[in-house]
């Protein structure tokens, strides 16, 4: 990679990582202050139509496997679980959902959407140091989403081996 195009992408993660801790102390209830409804969901679909448990799952399972693709540099692949992501994300952000007075459905757009395009960027141009930056940025704010939303003992990683030995990831 390019040096300039480096130093873009890492000016581009260090914005969005103080973007996002400046979100995060904006987000943050005060002392005191009353949780709201479990899982209240407004909109088309009633509560039992949405399990956030059951999203954020399919949300582990997809960075998974778009870190394996990703790392195979099977960009086609990779693209395939961005979409993926993205109609998950999306999933979340349609449905206003608050869950114990965080509003879920903003922090999605803020702090999920916005890294996963960096890494939709480092993909489009096949570019592996850039798939990297961006992928630990994307997963970092899934981290300070968690710490946000009273959920900070979730923490998520970098995987270390595929959430399904049964896929290929290297391009044939």
């Amino acid at each position: 990679m390019k040096k300039g195009a480096f130093v873009v992408v890492l000016l581009l993660v260090l914005l969005l990582a103080l973007n996002n801790y400046v979100q995060i102390k904006s987000l943050q209830r005060a002392p005191g202050e009353a949780a709201g409804e479990s899982s209240k969901i407004s909109g088309k679909d009633s509560p039992e139509d949405i399990e956030l448990g059951d999203v954020m799952t399919k949300l582990q399972r997809h960075s998974n496997k778009l870190w394996f693709a990703g790392r195979a540099d099977n960009w086609p692949l990779a693209a395939f679980y961005i979409h993926e992501l993205e109609e998950t994300f999306e999933e979340l952000t349609e449905h206003e959902i608050i869950d114990e007075g965080v509003d879920i459905s903003m922090l999605t757009r803020k702090m999920g959407l916005s890294p996963l395009k960096l890494v939709d960027i480092a993909v489009t141009q096949g570019d592996s140091s850039a798939f990297l930056s961006s992928y630990n940025n994307l997963i970092s704010h899934c981290n300070s989403c968690h710490q946000t939303s009273n959920h900070s003992f979730v923490v998520i990683k970098t995987p270390d081996q595929p959430v399904f030995d049964n896929q290929e990831y290297e391009i044939r």
